[in-house]
C-alpha cells in the first residue's frame, strides 16, 4: 500500500518539474515545480489511503483513482497560487519606487538616449520606445528593470508611486516565449504612465504564450496611491519598469525576488546623491 504512495509522489514530482519548467507552458523554476509536484503527490497519496481504508476498494482501483486525482490536485494548487490576492502594506518611504509585480528580477539595465546599450535578451540593442510603444521616450536616459512572473506568483499589479495615471496604451502582438528576445518588443502589452510630484514611471505589462487578458483596474487621469491595485495579468508574464531619470539609486539586482507593493526597486535622489 505504501509502496504505491511513494511511487505516486516520486512520479508526480518528476512530471510536474518537467511540465512546469517548460518555457512555453508554466515557465517555472525547477524547485517550485518540484514543490508543486510533491504537494500534489501528497494529496493524491492521502486520497489513495482514504479511498482504500474507508471504502474498501481494492488496491488497483484506489491507486487508479489516486492517479486520476493527481492532475486535479496539481491544477488546484496552481490555481490557488495564481488567483490569490493578499493584502500588501507599502513601505513608508516617500521617494521610493516599489515593485508593481511579483516575480524575479531578470535584468537591470541603463538606458542612454532612448537606447538600452546592451541587449536585454542577449541578441541586440533595443530602443526603449520599442518596449513601451511610447514615442516620448526616444531620448530618455534612465533605467529599465524587468520582472518575470511565473504562474506561482501573485498576478495582481500595483502602482509603483503616488500620483495619477497620465496615459494607458494597449498594443496587440505575437505571443512569443520569454526565452525569445523578440518577445521584448513583439508580444502584446499594456503601458501605463504614472506621474508623481517629482517622478514619472512607466510600467509595461507584457503577455507571454497562453496569455488571455491584461486587465486594467484604473483609467486615464485616475489618482493612485503607492501599492494600489491597478490591474491583473493572466498566467505567466513579464513587467518592465522604466525610470526615465538618472537621479535614482537602484536597490535590486538580477536574480532578486520581489513582491508587488512591498519591495523597493529604487529611490529618487538629487544630483548630490541625497534623497529628494
Amino acid at each position: 500500500m505504501y509502496a504505491e504512495w511513494i511511487f505516486t509522489l516520486a512520479v508526480l514530482g518528476v512530471c510536474f518539474a518537467a511540465i512546469g519548467a517548460h518555457p512555453r507552458l508554466c515557465n517555472l523554476d525547477l524547485i517550485p515545480s518540484i514543490k508543486v509536484g510533491l504537494l500534489s503527490g501528497i494529496l493524491a497519496g492521502i486520497f489513495y489511503l482514504v479511498m482504500h481504508h474507508y471504502f474498501s476498494l481494492s488496491d488497483p482501483t484506489a491507486y487508479v483513482l489516486s492517479l486520476l486525482g493527481l492532475p486535479i490536485f496539481g491544477i488546484g494548487v496552481l490555481m490557488w497560487r495564481f488567483f490569490r490576492d493578499p493584502e500588501r502594506i507599502p513601505p513608508d518611504a516617500p521617494n521610493a519606487i516599489i515593485a508593481p509585480a511579483d516575480g524575479k528580477i531578470i535584468y537591470v539595465r541603463e538606458v542612454a538616449a532612448g537606447m538600452v546599450p546592451c541587449a536585454i535578451k542577449g541578441k541586440r540593442n533595443i530602443e526603449i520606445s520599442e518596449i513601451a510603444k511610447n514615442g516620448t521616450l526616444d531620448t530618455t536616459d534612465g533605467y529599465i528593470i524587468g520582472i518575470c512572473m511565473s504562474v506561482l506568483d501573485v498576478h495582481i499589479t500595483r502602482a509603483p508611486i503616488d500620483g495619477k495615471i497620465a496615459s494607458i496604451g494597449s498594443f496587440p502582438g505575437r505571443t512569443l516565449s520569454p526565452k525569445d528576445w523578440r518577445s521584448e518588443i513583439e508580444n502584446p502589452r499594456t503601458t501605463l504612465v504614472f506621474e508623481g510630484d517629482a517622478q514619472r514611471i512607466i510600467v509595461t505589462e507584457m503577455g507571454t504564450p497562453y496569455i488571455s487578458k491584461i486587465l486594467s483596474f484604473v483609467g486615464v487621469g485616475a489618482p493612485v496611491v503607492r501599492g494600489q491595485r491597478i490591474g491583473k495579468i493572466t498566467w505567466g508574464s513579464q513587467v518592465d519598469v522604466i525610470i526615465p531619470s538618472i537621479e535614482v539609486e537602484i536597490l535590486v539586482k538580477e536574480g532578486d525576488a520581489v513582491m508587488a507593493g512591498k519591495i523597493i526597486l529604487a529611490r529618487m535622489v538629487g544630483r548630490d546623491g541625497d534623497p529628494r
